[in-house]
């Protein structure tokens, strides 16, 4: 990591102890989007020199250091603006059960904005601060569509890249911002030791297998003969959803709920 957006980093997460995080996120928000840029493409770069797989294309190699994350104390109002005086829908504590941390996107002093786990895609809300708890993680994921690979990374640094399955032309997994919203139980055994629920929604589909409104989910194979199509190079297989050998996704599956995930054609 760089000095400045180590730095940043450690400073926060001082602050974070010291603060609950307030006037951490409204000063350090603009310094993970915009400061750190030019640092992490450099390593990004090192990265893909040392991996057996290319990143993606230079487009979307950059990847912050850390992502600032929300969870509610209690369901709370969700404004379309700070500003607004009527709320545009309940932001709910739990998504299906699960209590689930958000991505912040932008923030004031007495404000944050939050990615949501529900349809549309892309659906984002402001909230108040003294609702909700701030934590951040290092972690994200970009899943190439192009390349069938899912890539880890850890403060802006490329750790791993694993082959997958995706969507078919006719139920292609649906490209995005997303995050992994929370864990749900194995609906089968070919779905592997856990189920990692997204905030991404199927774009052809209604529901899968009549329930949970088609969210996008990152799970095992389903079926051997779906194991061996992945292979070491990854396929089109499936309604939308990413499939993992079940090894790889033992990897990621502890990867913290509000963990980024771009999807990118």
């Amino acid at each position: 990591m760089s000095t400045s957006s180590g730095g940043a980093l450690r400073r926060g997460r001082r602050v974070l102890a010291a603060a609950g995080g307030a006037i951490l996120v409204f000063d350090l928000l603009g310094t993970a989007a915009a400061g750190a840029h030019g640092a992490q493409q450099l390593r990004v770069d090192r990265a893909s020199r040392q991996s057996s797989h290319a990143l993606p294309r230079p487009d979307r190699k950059f990847v912050p250091p850390y992502t600032f994350l929300a969870s509610l104390k209690r369901s709370a109002p969700g404004f379309s603006s700070p500003h607004d005086a009527t709320p545009k829908l309940t932001v709910p504590k739990r998504w299906h059960g699960q209590t689930t941390a958000m991505p912040i996107t932008n923030a004031n002093r007495n404000w944050v904005k939050v990615r949501l786990a529900r349809r549309p895609d892309g659906s984002q809300a402001w909230v108040h601060l003294r609702a909700v708890k701030i934590t951040i993680t290092t972690y994200a994921l970009v899943l190439d569509l192009s390349e069938l690979r899912l890539y880890e990374f850890k403060a802006g640094r490329q750790i791993a890249s694993y082959p997958v399955g995706v969507g078919m032309p006719a139920t292609p997994t649906p490209t995005g911002h997303y995050f992994i919203a929370f864990h749900a139980t194995p609906t089968g055994p070919g779905y592997g030791p856990v189920m990692l629920e997204t905030s991404a929604h199927s774009k052809a589909l209604r529901t899968f297998d009549g329930g949970n409104d088609a969210i996008i989910a990152i799970h095992g194979p389903i079926t051997s003969a779906a194991n061996a199509a992945i292979g070491k190079n990854g396929t089109r297989v499936s309604h939308g959803c990413i499939r993992m050998h079940d090894s790889q996704l033992l990897k990621v599956a502890w990867v913290p709920y509000g963990t980024p995930l771009a999807i990118v054609p």
